[in-house]
């Protein structure tokens, strides 16, 4: 198996020697080693690996300049941060410049390996199915308390058509962070207004069903990606607020280049879909 070239750009000889003990030989090669940012970035385009591990405090500029100046020159260069140092700041400063996989010291072998594994291939489908299925077990989740004492039946959808043919109206949540996509809850007029009063224990209006909808899609996917996010700590995915949509023929086309995990529950008020999309750029 041709294993992965690695640099290694970090002014501590010790954080050094650790990440070369840290990845398995099996996988991956240590192609080069930097001290500084100069060096980081002339081994790059030397040695030219497949992946980067950058730390952010370095004596002669930040990781961050360092990999900006990668970036200008590559920007098919793939970067995951590894510092001592992670907050929002920080992150929100590298997104801006394209790198989307963060590490925080000290990493373990697993989320290390996955993380270059992620940042390689930008997203492969084989590595996705743990952090979609924690969307479907808050889905479940939520319906089964909501509706108890009576009996939801769950199913995957087995195909991947190139849309969504709504049942009336849905709710789009979008997923941000180290990878993008989002999630469409959808269900007719009629589940929703059921629904709607099954919570609230009193007949509802139509604006009320809607306003169900978006919640529930909210708690759904709150729960859900934060899940996801103790599964693997660079995800650092976070969601949007709900969008609504309505109508009588109402189709929605799937992303380009996802991957895609379809559920469908059958209850006593009716079907609901929830439809989960991450894109591979």
């Amino acid at each position: 198996m041709r294993k992965t070239r690695v640099l290694i750009v970090d002014d501590s000889p010790f954080s050094q020697a650790v990440l070369q003990k840290t990845l398995p030989d099996s996988a991956f090669e240590i192609c080069g080693l930097a001290s500084n940012g100069q060096e980081g970035i002339g081994k790059y385009f030397v040695l030219k690996p497949e992946v980067v591990i950058m730390d952010i405090t370095m004596p002669d500029m930040d990781g961050l300049e360092c990999s900006r100046q990668i970036l200008l020159r590559d920007p098919a260069a793939r970067i995951v941060i590894l510092s001592s140092m992670k907050d929002e700041a920080l992150t929100t400063r590298a997104r801006l410049l394209g790198i989307r996989w963060f590490l925080q010291k000290p990493a373990t072998r697993e989320d290390l390996v996955t993380m270059i594994k992620m940042a390689i291939s930008r997203i492969a489908p084989d590595w996705w199915p743990p952090y979609l299925e924690q969307l479907r077990l808050s889905f479940e989740e939520f319906l089964n308390k909501s509706l108890e004492p009576e009996i939801c039946t769950f199913s995957a959808v087995k195909s991947s058509p190139p849309s969504l043919d709504s049942h009336g109206i849905c709710a789009i949540i979008g997923i941000t962070g180290a990878h993008t996509g989002r999630v469409i809850l959808d269900t007719s007029h009629e589940t929703a207004t059921a629904f709607a009063a099954v919570l609230l224990g009193r007949p509802s209006t139509p604006e009320e069903a809607l306003g169900c909808l978006a919640e529930m899609a909210n708690i759904v996917c709150g729960r859900g990606i934060s899940r996801a996010n103790r599964i693997s700590k660079g995800l650092d995915l976070r969601i949007t607020p709900a969008s609504l949509l309505e109508g009588k023929k109402l189709m929605i086309s799937n992303l380009p280049n996802h991957y895609m995990l379809a559920v469908k529950a059958d209850t006593p008020i009716g079907t609901f879909l929830m439809s989960m999309e991450i894109t591979e750029e």
